[in-house]
């Protein structure tokens, strides 16, 4: 509560220096110069009367609370001042006739405080107090004169209508420029929210951040980043890691090669992987670098952002590890299955026995190859015969029911001309079109549609597989090649997988020199292998699959 009362105080004796000190001081000098001149006023009355109202409207102004008062309580104070002004003026005209001009000081607060009103009631007291002594005294005036006091008629009003309109547009600025600040405040309390929100988030995230400003100086890092930063022996003073490696683990970054010198010296960096760390304690990092620009594209500075992902490439390497090992431990039963249906077909067997081995033999070679271009294909070292081969006798393989026994609940649509040839390893096509057509079958159901398609351009050979069934989000068609991924409608799904096929099937597409992609389809899902054959540009592959199918 004192505080408040020391404020308020302290605000009317602001609002007193502003508005009544000036005509206190003028009174009490006017006192001062004329009792040292000997000037006494015509009409004593008159003048202790004005001297009594400016000792009221003084003493007002420093006891009430005017400052909080509305414009009609306020303009008694000035009013007073008027009022004194007139009377002090008509007293003293014969030796002070400019004393008039006293009436400007209440005229402009008057002016000031009550708008157009408070202006029009300025201005006739400045006009009161100027014409009414010559023409209310006995004092005669000559042309010149009456010359002069017209003039200063006019030119007083022009100084009251001037100082309030200088006042306004003070007030008005003042009014702007407090805007502004609070709006400069507001905003600096929002970017300061805003950094701390940023910092705390940083500070609690599982990723290394760091933010340098335009000069290199880092402005935010976070407990990630300076984990990263001791574990790799970074020098602050230089920006050099002293233990970082590359992919093979092995062999030394240089330091003009290393991801934070190419960031600070403005280099994008993007999604490169690293080591760091002394032998025994090496975290593998995925680090990207963006450059901040503002909107008329000068530098911001430089956001570095760094994530382990040590736990996902061991769990990765595991994972191939485990089925590497599968897959060759696979190779001894598989071939003693072979051998044994060679041996049965060496003899002789009745007609439908012969056929039954027949398929052991060929699934048993498939499955063996398949297991063989698995591990060529983790390896990335798969071996290839490139021969020509008829499409009709690929497609006629994988498509076969006895190989496919699902096949027959489904509706088998191929097209292919008879003489389509494409050049390539024959074991790798099967594998790749197998994995297809496998998983056409198992991602649809009985009475759906599974469609192969081929055809031939001047330089490639493209082979579409789709099918009716469960529909691949467009989101996924890239990611479904990533090793271990699978689809959400695969993981929605009660079909088994693994993840493994079709980034096994990419990579033989890849050393075959062609490609393997997931087409954007309405229904179902639909796989396009192109192949180069060696003549001109290849046609566009139709929609493998269409609605009214």
């Amino acid at each position: 509560m004192a505080s408040d009362s020391a404020a308020a105080w302290r605000a009317r004796v602001y609002l007193f220096v502003q508005t009544q000190s000036a005509i206190v001081a003028t009174f009490v000098l006017l006192a001062v110069v004329a009792a040292i001149l000997g000037v006494m006023p015509e009409q004593p009355l008159l003048a202790v009367f004005g001297y009594l109202l400016v000792a009221a409207a003084t003493a007002m102004s420093l006891a009430l609370p005017f400052e909080r008062w509305p414009f009609s309580r306020q303009s008694a104070i000035a009013g007073a001042d008027l009022v004194a002004s007139i009377c002090l003026a008509l007293s003293m005209y014969n030796d002070v006739r400019a004393i008039a001009a006293l009436a400007a000081f209440p005229a402009v607060w008057l002016a000031t405080i009550g708008g157009r009103w408070g202006a029009g009631a300025g201005l006739v007291g400045v006009y009161v107090a100027i014409l009414a002594p010559p023409l209310l005294t006995q004092v005669a005036l000559t042309a010149a004169n009456w010359a002069s006091v017209l003039l200063f008629a006019i030119v007083m009003p022009v100084f009251v209508v001037v100082a309030r309109i200088l006042v306004e547009t003070n007030r008005h600025f003042q009014a702007l420029l407090s805007d502004a600040r609070e709006r400069e405040s507001a905003s600096g309390k929002q970017i300061e929210r805003l950094g701390a929100v940023l910092r705390s988030y940083a500070e609690t995230a599982d990723i290394g951040v760091v933010v340098l400003d335009e000069n290199r100086r880092a402005l935010i890092t976070n407990r990630r980043s300076r984990a990263f930063a001791e574990l790799a022996g970074l020098d602050s003073t230089t920006g050099v890691c002293a233990h970082m490696y590359a992919a093979d683990r092995v062999t030394p970054v240089a330091p003009a090669d290393q991801a934070l010198r190419r960031a600070i010296s403005g280099e994008a960096v993007e999604g490169e992987l690293l080591w760091i760390g002394p032998p025994g304690e090496q975290l593998a990092l995925i680090s990207t670098a963006l450059r901040l620009t503002a909107s008329d594209g000068s530098s911001l500075g430089t956001m570095i952002v760094a994530q382990d992902i040590t736990d996902q490439l061991r769990r990765g390497r595991e994972r191939e590890d485990a089925l590497a090992t599968l897959s060759h431990e696979l190779r001894a039963p598989l071939n003693a299955i072979i051998g044994y249906a060679e041996l049965l077909l060496s003899e002789p067997l009745p007609t439908h026995s012969r056929a039954h081995v027949d398929v052991i033999a060929r699934n048993a070679d498939r499955l063996l190859a398949l297991s063989n271009r698995f591990l060529d294909g983790l390896h990335s070292s798969a071996r290839l015969e490139m021969t020509d081969i008829s499409l009709r006798s690929v497609v006629a393989e994988v498509v076969d029911p006895c190989v496919t026994p699902e096949l027959e609940l489904r509706t088998v649509t191929v097209d292919i001309e008879q003489d389509a040839l494409v050049r390539s390893d024959r074991a790798a096509l099967v594998a790749i079109l197998g994995n297809l057509v496998s998983n056409a079958v198992k991602y649809s159901g009985e009475g759906d549609e599974v469609r192969v398609v081929a055809g031939a351009g001047a330089e490639t050979v493209w082979i579409t597989v789709a099918n009716t069934g469960s529909h691949i989000d467009r989101r996924d068609l890239e990611r479904i090649f990533d090793r271990f991924y699978r689809a959400s409608a695969a993981r929605e799904s009660a079909v088994p997988g693994t993840g493994i096929g079709l980034a096994v099937s990419r990579t033989l597409a890849a050393a075959l020199g062609g490609s393997l992609t997931a087409d954007d389809v309405a229904e179902g899902a639909s796989f396009t292998l192109r192949l180069p054959s060696g003549t001109a540009e290849a046609e566009r592959p139709p929609e493998a699959m269409e609605a009214s199918a």
